[in-house]
């Protein structure tokens, strides 16, 4: 990063506090057009139908530094943009700096930041849609760290709706690697914070059509022209993602919302029971009251049975079709304590 920050902490302290806060990924308009990039076979298969790349992975995997290469890449005619939810906030951050007369009042507010995401997550939504009605197609890369299918889910659905082509890339190294190349940051983020996204994020998709439509690099094994030249091919051999029938749509959303409800509820009892055992290991190390932390965890608790409560319905799905128990209606004792220990995780993360 090479702006002049007045406060790098805000950064790190927005990502440490807001990681798993909210599960859509979103933008304010910050929008880098290159008109020119080895890319134009692609729009000539498909003219006139825009592409969606999400670019993912925990800080320091070489996202920024792939995304410089790409900019620097000649050849073809292809219209592209790229988004940065970072680079967006990191600008409003310093615009709301230069606002205030004394910078050692300045806090950072989750309020502000949940809805900057929001506003990022409506925009795009309909530039989506937008594109898909527009007379040539636009390969439109997003990048952020989606660390959760949830937040890839969503978009891999809109481009779903308009029939828009859709690829996910998910950068990886190992932590260590991530850890060092932090360091050398002009800005580093939290160590735990790389560490607690590392422990939580979810690489396989869950979604057959979007295992189609998914590709891992590792940036140790390979340097930023080898994995772009696999981006390149990974995007050519991408085909528009269908859109099923409304009625079987309508049909299938309303047999899962059924099962969902009744997993949050089961999720919802079960994490009440657990709160007063995870109060006590919180005491001493939030530096927070026994009565604020309780206060505290309620909204945690929903907001972790709204993230999960799909994939938590799909393990369950898969366990009583392994075991023969589809009669079942409670959830597995298993999938109880993996879900717990999600949540003591995720817990850690926001108050620790």
């Amino acid at each position: 990063c090479t702006q002049n920050h007045h406060h790098p902490s805000i950064l790190a302290q927005s990502i440490h506090k807001c990681l798993s806060r909210t599960s859509r990924f979103s933008f304010q308009r910050r929008v880098s057009y290159y008109p020119r990039v080895s890319m134009s076979k692609h729009n000539q298969t498909f003219p006139h139908t825009p592409t969606i790349i999400l670019l993912c992975g925990i800080p320091a995997t070489g996202k920024s530094t792939l995304l410089s290469r790409l900019k620097q890449e000649n050849g073809g005619t292809l219209t592209w943009c790229i988004e940065q939810w970072d680079n967006h906030y990191e600008k409003q951050l310093i615009q709301q700096d230069k606002g205030q007369e004394s910078h050692t009042g300045m806090h950072f507010d989750p309020v502000q930041y949940k809805e900057q995401r929001q506003k990022w997550t409506h925009s795009l939504r309909s530039r989506i849609r937008q594109a898909a009605t527009g007379e040539s197609g636009q390969i439109l890369i997003v990048e952020d760290n989606f660390y959760l299918n949830s937040m890839r889910r969503d978009m891999f659905l809109i481009c779903q709706e308009v029939g828009a082509i859709y690829g996910e890339v998910i950068l990886r190294c190992c932590l260590e690697t991530s850890l060092q190349r932090n360091a050398q940051r002009t800005f580093p983020i939290p160590t735990k914070v790389i560490e607690r996204m590392d422990a939580l994020f979810e690489y396989n998709p869950r979604n057959r059509e979007m295992k189609k439509r998914h590709l891992e690099l590792d940036t140790e094994q390979c340097n930023a022209k080898e994995c772009l030249d696999r981006i390149i091919t990974f995007v050519h051999s991408l085909k528009p993602v269908e859109n099923r029938s409304l009625e079987k749509q309508l049909e299938k959303v309303l047999s899962r919302q059924s099962n969902v409800e009744s997993v949050k509820h089961q999720l919802d009892l079960m994490l009440r029971k657990y709160t007063a055992s995870l109060l006590k290991s919180l005491e001493g190390k939030s530096g927070q009251s026994p009565n604020i932390l309780a206060r505290k965890l309620g909204p945690l608790r929903k907001e972790f049975i709204s993230l999960h409560a799909s994939h938590c319905e799909d393990m369950i799905r898969d366990h009583r079709s392994v075991t023969n128990t589809l009669n079942e209606h409670s959830i597995p004792e298993e999938i109880l304590i993996h879900f717990a220990d999600h949540f003591k995780d995720f817990v850690y993360l926001q108050l620790v």
